[in-house]
């Protein structure tokens, strides 16, 4: 058994066994899988305990009828008022995006990296959260990316789509759904604005000389490197991403071609020359 003591977020509250009891979008509902098959019951709305104690409690019932095995696939004993609409609807035959996610999430729990699951997973799940039941209806996959981009950029919602599509292809493997419905969805988000990262970089001998970069450690740099300016040791305050900068240009002074600059650190030449090379702020022109 499984009690979340924090029930006032989407996700699971409580779990009995393989029967758990979820808040999502405002209600409580009941969901597990039996014989292959996967059940929702929605209990009402999570406005006060008594309707979690309800919840939790048809969960505790319908695991212990699992488990001797006397479940009653119908659902009429567990929700008597709304038998027979329950039958056919509650279980499930037309499964939403949050329903894949789920699928993805369970079977991928010992396999995925817990940072993976701790970053990209909780950034899927923020994203279902702030969009209607509507856009996660699987026919609805432009009205999903208009309203995840009310909330969030493009380049924001990249590794989310990326997360969701990967979901959506283990779904079809699996034959929970017959096709990928947002697998052109990531080639629609809009262009995002230019970078506006500059394309200065730090002198060798700056880096060299106070810029010790085996010893770094990121809550360091900015009031380091912010000192070293103000005592005049460095000419500019640069922000850390700066030093690929720095290190490319670094390159190409000292002789390398930009095809094999942009090999050693992946880019392509042109990339290279039109967002990464500095311009030399010293040099002296010969007299005619």
């Amino acid at each position: 058994m499984f009690i979340n003591q924090d029930n006032t977020k989407d996700g699971v509250v409580a779990k009995y066994g393989k029967v758990s009891v979820e808040r999502f979008q405002g209600s409580y509902r009941i969901r597990w899988r039996f014989n292959g098959q996967r059940y929702v019951i929605t209990v009402g709305k999570a406005d006060t305990d008594t309707t979690l104690k309800v919840a939790s409690a048809k969960a505790q019932e319908i695991n212990s009828d699992i488990l001797m095995e006397r479940f009653d696939e119908s659902l009429a004993k567990y929700s008597p008022k709304h038998a027979q609409a329950l039958a056919p609807v509650q279980r499930v035959t037309k499964v939403n995006l949050a329903d894949v996610w789920e699928h993805y999430k369970e079977a991928n729990l010992q396999r995925v990296a817990k940072t993976t699951q701790k970053k990209d997973w909780k950034e899927v799940e923020r994203c279902l959260t702030k969009v209607s039941s509507e856009a996660l209806d699987l026919d609805n996959p432009h009205l999903l990316l208009q309203e995840l981009l009310e909330h969030y950029s493009s380049s924001t919602l990249k590794k989310a789509i990326a997360n969701i599509n990967a979901a959506c292809n283990y779904s079809v493997e699996t034959k929970l759904i017959s096709d990928n419905p947002y697998h052109n969805l990531k080639k629609q988000l809009p262009k995002g604005q230019k970078s506006k990262r500059s394309k200065e970089c730090f002198e060798p001998e700056e880096v060299r000389g106070y810029l010790n970069q085996d010893n770094f450690l990121n809550r360091q740099w900015r009031p380091v490197v912010i000192k070293l300016y103000q005592s005049g040791k460095i000419s500019q305050y640069l922000p850390c991403y700066n030093l690929r900068h720095s290190f490319i240009t670094r390159l190409i002074r000292d002789g390398y071609d930009p095809s094999t600059v942009a090999a050693l650190v992946g880019n392509s030449p042109q990339v290279i020359l039109d967002h990464y090379l500095a311009a030399k702020k010293d040099l002296t022109l010969p007299e005619l």
